[in-house]
């Protein structure tokens, strides 16, 4: 008796999956999201002189060499092409990731949302 409930639990373990959208994430796309949060950083964060010159909505160019090629390996890991991303600037580069990233997490939710439904 107590082998088969033991048996019985064994087998209905194996069937339950759990998946965290960390777990989905690619490594390029958590290598961009470390640079995004090194931004944060004290000495990352933007100087009074950088918000005064840009209006606070443009990176200053250093905060953008932070995240440039984590950015670069992260749009490549999607397929988009070298020849394109040396194409355009890196603040399009840089707008193009955060925009595939915003992609990339929707597409997690989705398919964690399937998954938890099918259990």
């Amino acid at each position: 008796m107590v082998i088969i409930i033991i048996l019985t639990s064994c087998m209905s373990e194996e069937n339950y999956v759990t998946t965290s959208a960390d777990a989905m994430k690619t490594y390029e796309l958590k290598n961009f999201e470390e640079a995004m949060k090194s931004l944060g950083k004290p000495e990352n964060r933007p100087t009074n002189e950088n918000m005064k010159s840009t209006n606070g909505i443009e990176l200053s160019q250093n905060r953008q060499m932070i995240l440039l090629e984590s950015a670069k390996l992260f749009l490549i890991s999607e397929g988009i092409g070298e020849e394109q991303l040396n194409a355009v600037s890196t603040t399009e580069i840089i707008a193009m990731a955060f925009e595939t990233r915003t992609k990339k997490l929707n597409e997690i939710s989705s398919e964690l949302k399937s998954l938890n439904y099918n259990n």
